[in-house]
């Protein structure tokens, strides 16, 4: 039985992809297997993929129709056999010590999810999370600074963990199914460790939000909640500190996303929204001094508060704007990365 499995889901990633794979076959940890799902790729990342698995003998590749990120990495957990599961997107780049020190900090403290920092090419202020990691203070962390940390790919996972917690990723929902494996994972009490070194290159790319905005990204997350309030109720923890938590972050992500959908789109997002706020929604939102202003006037403007609506309109505007800029120092780091 191999120590990791790193489970790779590709699709049209062909300008990355062998330095995503390099990285993972380079690990100074090197009993892993590593299982890759070509998700119906339109470009040359099934070739590429054929001519590695022919040279690694640890690579598994699986060729399968075009289903999203969710059901490939649910392909890669049905095959997994290792004690330990990594996710790994198919543009970044796992750093050589990863699997090796996040393994021995598992082992060592029993852990069933163990949290690692990373590097970016994206404009990346340091979070409560970062901060405390790095000062050896992660066990002061609440659940809700856990949970913004929600990306798959920067924590290691006990498979059985996953396999006993019977963790899969939503089928028919695409986009943030990070944030429901995450909830259901933190709602099953899991043992928690932290590696306070920079592990992994997160990279991030314009396609990848354009890719997003057209498959409807952000105007599902109001179903994504749907799907995190169902898995809550299923393990009885929609009450008290944990219902608290998920109607306030269900509240601002809905706010915040509805600026990153197409004009196109929102009145579709804003029926949505509608049917997803119930009482328990609106009477957080009256009783509630936890939401930052956009978001509490982001609802004052679904009920018709006219400057509510103006300062959602700025708001917008600057989103927009921030979001380029975002990307053009997306696109430097890259650029200096690769040069250094």
């Amino acid at each position: 039985m191999p120590k990791v499995s790193v489970i790779i889901p590709v699709y049209n990633v062909e300008k990355y992809l062998a330095e995503c794979l390099d990285s993972a076959i380079r690990q100074t940890l090197h009993d892993i297997e590593i299982i890759c799902i070509n998700d119906g790729s339109t470009d040359h990342s099934a070739e590429i993929l054929d001519e590695y698995v022919k040279k690694e003998p640890r690579m598994i590749v699986i060729h399968q129709k075009n289903s999203g990120p969710g059901p490939a990495r649910n392909t890669g957990l049905d095959l997994a056999r290792g004690e330990y599961t990594a996710f790994l997107d198919s543009d970044d780049i796992m750093k050589p010590t990863l699997c090796e020190k996040t393994v021995n900090t598992a082992d060592l403290e029993n852990a069933d999810m163990t949290y690692f920092l990373y590097d970016t090419n994206h404009q990346h202020q340091k979070s409560k999370f970062e901060r405390f990691v790095i000062k050896g203070k992660g066990n002061e962390l609440t659940t809700e600074d856990l949970l913004a940390n929600c990306f798959l790919w920067s924590k290691l996972w006990r498979t059985d963990f996953i396999q006993t917690g019977q963790l899969r990723f939503p089928t028919e929902i695409f986009g943030v199914e990070d944030g429901i494996f995450n909830w259901h994972s933190l709602s099953l009490n899991p043992k928690i460790a932290f590696v306070p070194e920079r592990l992994l290159w997160y990279r991030v790319t314009p396609n990848s939000l354009t890719l997003n905005l057209q498959k409807g990204y952000f105007r599902n997350i109001a179903a994504v909640y749907d799907r995190i309030k169902e898995n809550l109720l299923l393990v009885n923890k929609y009450n008290g500190q944990w219902k608290e938590l998920f109607l306030k972050l269900k509240l601002h992500s809905i706010a915040a996303r509805y600026n990153d959908v197409p004009k196109f789109e929102q009145p579709l997002m804003l029926a949505e929204i509608h049917e997803s706020i119930g009482n328990d929604e609106r009477e957080f939102l009256q009783n509630s001094n936890y939401l930052p202003w956009y978001v509490t006037d982001f609802y004052n403007a679904l009920n018709g508060c006219k400057i509510a609506k103006f300062k959602c309109v700025i708001n917008s505007i600057l989103r927009r704007i921030k979001q380029t800029l975002y990307f053009q120092l997306a696109n430097l780091k890259e650029k200096l990365r690769k040069t250094a």
